[in-house]
């Protein structure tokens, strides 16, 4: 049975993967619809309490490459470099496929007091039906209930519980994605998706998303 202070939270995490999938739709089609750009320059931008200085290449958005302040900023780069957006990989960025190699990131203010990792135990435990599968790379795989807001996606979790992760059923024609978010700064939660082609790579892309945002992220 899922706790009293669990079924709001349950409820405010499905709204918002449905947000997520209907605002983002995946990897489908994001980055041939939006505005990259080859400058590198530096944008100051402000979200939440937070300041962020951003290579003008990473930002996905034109409209958020000339703010001052944002609700949001959608950034990406390529694994396992972590570069933006340039001539020579252009073709890569416009990669919309399974077998794409992008990480897209979206910066925000923090709404939740718990990220990914620290809900595997007070509201995913609660949804779980079935064994965990071994996935390789020290991971397992666990289902989840119909009907929860979360259907035709599993829960990816490390053996140690350190790092959780929403997947993408791999189904024909669609390219399967992995979700997750943590916490950076002193108010921002930013979530990233990356192919699932990519999970067994899970450290080395955490560790390069929280090298970026230490280096956006200042004082």
């Amino acid at each position: 049975m899922i706790g009293k202070i669990a079924i709001p939270l349950l409820v405010l995490l499905a709204l918002t993967a449905a947000a997520i999938w209907g605002a983002t739709a995946w990897l489908e089609g994001q980055a041939n619809k939006s505005g990259f750009t080859k400058e590198q320059a530096l944008r100051r931008i402000v979200v939440g309490n937070d300041i962020l200085e951003i290579p003008a290449n990473y930002i996905r958005r034109p409209e958020q490459r000339d703010a001052v302040t944002a609700e949001t900023l959608d950034l990406a780069m390529l694994w396992p470099a972590g570069t933006g957006y340039s001539a020579d990989n252009a073709d890569r960025f416009l990669e919309d496929s399974a077998t794409s190699d992008l990480i897209f990131m979206t910066v925000a203010r923090r709404e939740m007091e718990l990220d990914m990792t620290q809900r595997l135990d007070s509201v995913y435990q609660a949804l779980f039906v079935g064994e965990p599968h071994e996935a390789g790379s020290d991971l397992l795989i666990r289902q989840i209930q119909r009907g929860s807001g979360y259907d035709d996606e599993v829960i990816v979790v490390s053996q140690d519980k350190s790092w959780v992760a929403r997947c993408q059923i791999e189904l024909p024609g669609k390219a399967a994605t992995c979700l997750r978010d943590i916490h950076a700064g002193q108010t921002l939660v930013v979530r990233y998706r990356f192919a699932n082609h990519l999970l067994s790579n899970w450290r080395d892309i955490e560790a390069l998303v929280r090298a970026r945002l230490t280096t956006f992220l200042k004082p």
